[in-house]
């Protein structure tokens, strides 16, 4: 075989990456993974433990460094509660409901208004390092239903800044009145004074 061929099969054979595995390998989640989910197709006949199997199920997905630890030490409590249990189906189940729900709900929170503005700096799952993304649009983050949402909230908050802007005004003009005010009482009181 020749080299390049054999460097490309390696490449195809080279473990998964993603999120999960990218801290904390002391606890060898990745091995563990490959233990649960070798049990789950022995116990179920079948060729895959998951819907979202290898290292490009990963590639949607940039979460800040923070819900990247919490997921890792979740994974790690789940993994160690299907060991204990020996709950050879509960992998399934666990990894299907990660990348259905939580890993989306994660890159929705880093990449999405407000908290993000133009770019972030997000763990890209497929890579495992810190990365520059760049911000989702409203019509990805909020589709149609909820950038109705998003437009009243925007409207309410200004018409927010619009009161508190009317609302200095009208404490100035107060203000000067008052002054404006004070002033003639003190000139009638010295007229009073020099009569």
């Amino acid at each position: 075989m020749c080299p390049l061929g054999l460097l490309f099969l390696l490449l195809l054979l080279s473990p998964c990456t993603g999120c999960v595995f990218c801290k904390q390998s002391y606890w060898h989640l990745q091995e563990r993974f490959e233990k649960l989910c070798t049990d789950y197709k022995a116990a179920e006949r079948s060729d895959n433990c998951t819907r979202h199997r290898g290292r490009y199920s990963f590639n949607p997905y940039g979460i800040d460094e923070s819900n990247l630890y919490f997921i890792t030490q979740k994974t790690h409590r789940v993994f160690r509660v299907l060991e204990i249990t020996r709950d050879r189906l509960g992998i399934a189940a666990y990894w299907d409901w990660l990348h259905e729900v939580k890993l989306p709900e994660y890159t929705h929170a880093a990449l999405c208004p407000p908290l993000c503005r133009e770019t972030a700096h997000v763990y890209n799952c497929t890579l495992c390092k810190i990365r520059r993304m760049s911000c989702w649009s409203l019509e990805t983050c909020y589709p149609a239903d909820k950038v109705e949402l998003y437009t009243a909230v925007v409207i309410v908050e200004y018409c927010c800044m619009v009161c508190v802007i009317l609302g200095i005004v009208v404490y100035c003009c107060m203000y000067l009145r008052e002054k404006k005010s004070g002033d003639r009482a003190v000139d009638r009181v010295a007229l009073l004074l020099d009569d």
